[in-house]
């Protein structure tokens, strides 16, 4: 049902599943407070000011936690096909309209931009060390981190059969490009609202309102509060089963009957989302920043899930020396505002940083570690139905 699971079933572990499941629950709060964060801005921009950050805060707190009760998984599937469209819609829409409404065209947005802040479109642009060498570091964490989010896993693991895993393996790439659009929407912000703008989080909405009448901005509002609650729920959902059946029911809840590890899930969503709502509030982040930093810390789960299933010479000592190496790397860095790491005229991604250390880690103590005579390939990686959908 889950990630821990089979990293358990793989390595015949436990207490790894649990380090998983810890892991994953603590890599997924920067997730869930990027979308309580986002939510928050939203009813705040649509409200004209007159709901400030804290009231928004807490709305976005009743909203997320009340459609997480009500939705469940397959509520959160079916209304998540129509937040993609309608997100779709409107950020191919602003990101073509917003340029020609204000320079004629998207390229002569590009050449005003490029006009005022000269520079600015060449990599490390507007900042000090995020540059060529961070970019591609980066993309390789986010690419390789992809499919390593536990709720990722769960939502797979629900899947009608292996063909919806597949297709969203060959159409799941082409979403990404719905990204350029928002950027230009930012280009075009940068040129339009600054200085005046004070939470770089808030351009598109800021820009959004500037133009277009109230209920537009209501209509963007209404998307892209969708676009925050439906992640935010399939967060919370797998988050908490992650406590409620791989902390709690591999610990002191064994015996735990499913309607109370059930009860409990229900329990840990609330406290879940006030733990997001108290970061959003008292440790506030740009969005950006909470979700490069889940991503640096859930990507190390790839050697141990990847090869755990591809590489027959894979040890539990291995992947317990490796996740814990790279964990630490990651904490320490990002902590240490060590993130990009200068190396060798090189500014390195935290978590890429992080990833070559746990692989190189993983497969020298594997070699090390390796038993022919345990060869669990036989029960686990090589055997794959055991690993049905």
């Amino acid at each position: 049902m889950t990630q821990p699971d089979l990293v358990e079933k793989l390595y015949s572990s436990k207490a790894l599943g649990i380090l998983t499941a810890c892991i994953g629950i603590a890599f997924l709060m920067p997730y869930l407070q990027l979308q309580l964060t986002g939510l928050g801005l939203i009813i705040e921009t649509c409200s004209y000011g007159q709901i400030t950050r804290v009231p928004a805060m807490l709305i976005a707190f009743t909203m997320v936690a009340t459609f997480v009760y009500i939705s469940g998984l397959k509520g959160v599937a079916a209304t998540a096909a129509i937040k993609d469209v309608v997100m779709m819609v409107a950020v191919v829409f602003f990101g073509l309209y917003l340029p020609a409404h204000y320079f004629g065209s998207v390229g002569g947005m590009f050449e005003a931009l490029d006009a005022a802040k000269p520079g600015f479109l060449t990599l490390p642009g507007g900042t000090k060390n995020l540059d060529v060498s961070w970019v591609m570091s980066t993309l390789v964490v986010t690419s390789l981190g992809f499919y390593m989010w536990p709720h990722f896993s769960a939502n797979s693991f629900s899947a009608k059969n292996n063909e919806v895993l597949r297709h969203n393996a060959v159409y799941l790439p082409l979403y990404q490009f719905c990204l350029l659009f928002p950027m230009l929407i930012g280009f075009t912000a940068l040129l339009v609202l600054v200085p005046a703008l004070k939470t770089p989080d808030m351009a598109f909405m800021a820009i959004v309102q500037q133009v277009f009448p109230g209920w537009a901005l209501g209509l963007v509002g209404g998307a892209g509060a969708l676009a925050c609650m439906i992640p935010a729920a399939d967060l919370l959902l797998s988050t908490s089963m992650l406590f409620s059946r791989n902390v709690y029911g591999r610990t002191i809840g064994q015996n735990a009957s499913p309607a109370t590890i059930g009860r409990l899930a229900r329990m840990v969503v609330l406290v879940l989302t006030a733990i997001a709502l108290a970061l959003a509030i008292f440790v506030p982040n740009m969005l950006v920043n909470l979700l490069l930093t889940g991503y640096s810390g859930v990507t190390q789960f790839f050697p141990m899930l990847v090869l755990g299933l591809c590489w027959k010479k894979a040890t539990k000592l291995g992947a317990y020396a490796g996740l814990i190496v790279g964990e630490i790397l990651v904490f320490a860095l990002i902590l240490g505002k060590m993130d990009p790491l200068p190396f060798a005229n090189l500014n390195l991604n935290a978590g890429f940083v992080a990833l070559v250390a746990n692989a190189a880690v993983f497969v020298v103590v594997s070699l090390l570690t390796y038993d022919a005579k345990l060869d669990r390939s036989a029960a686990t990686a090589v055997n794959p139905n055991n690993f049905q959908v």
